[in-house]
């Protein structure tokens, strides 16, 4: 029987590389691009209360939406054999991270998926939402066991 996790297999990449989710991105900008066209509308119509109502919601929108376009070409995660590297830090070398695992979380009726993982050395949590990113659960922590069987492999750890 083949195990889950193919460590020979050549169709996943050497590099796991995580950004910002385009599509939610493109989408919010769509919405607010709704609401500010709606809020023009009830101008024109003289409804003045319902336009200020759409255009502050559209400006707390787009406000929100220009961190995720401001980094949308940045990488936020690199998962590789070597281990994962946090946008900002320092490459964590796998042998000092523990507790790699999605967790989740139901808000209202929707169910919030996250990536988190423990750095031994500086005693750190890490925390990643999924919704944000443009990996969904599965694929992430697929992508986290194929790269940490790798390292193991080559470190020759069991």
């Amino acid at each position: 029987m083949r195990p889950i996790v193919d460590l020979n297999n050549q169709w996943h990449s050497e590099e796991t590389v995580v950004y910002y989710s385009r599509l939610n991105t493109i989408f919010l900008l769509v919405f607010s691009l709704i609401l500010t066209t709606a809020a023009f509308y009830f101008i024109f119509i003289t409804q003045y209360i319902l336009a200020l109502i759409f255009l502050v919601g559209s400006i707390f929108l787009l406000n929100y939406i220009k961190h995720f376009l401001l980094e949308w070409n940045t990488i936020q995660l690199r998962i590789n054999s070597k281990g994962i590297l946090v946008r900002d830090e320092p490459l964590i070398s796998w042998s000092l991270i523990e507790n790699e695992r999605i967790t989740s979380s139901m808000v209202g009726r929707n169910q919030i998926y996250y990536f988190k993982f423990y750095n031994s050395e500086l005693h750190k949590s890490y925390e990643f939402k999924l919704d944000k990113y443009n990996y969904d659960f599965f694929e992430l922590i697929k992508s986290v066991e194929i790269h940490r069987e790798r390292f193991n492999k080559n470190n020759k750890i069991i």
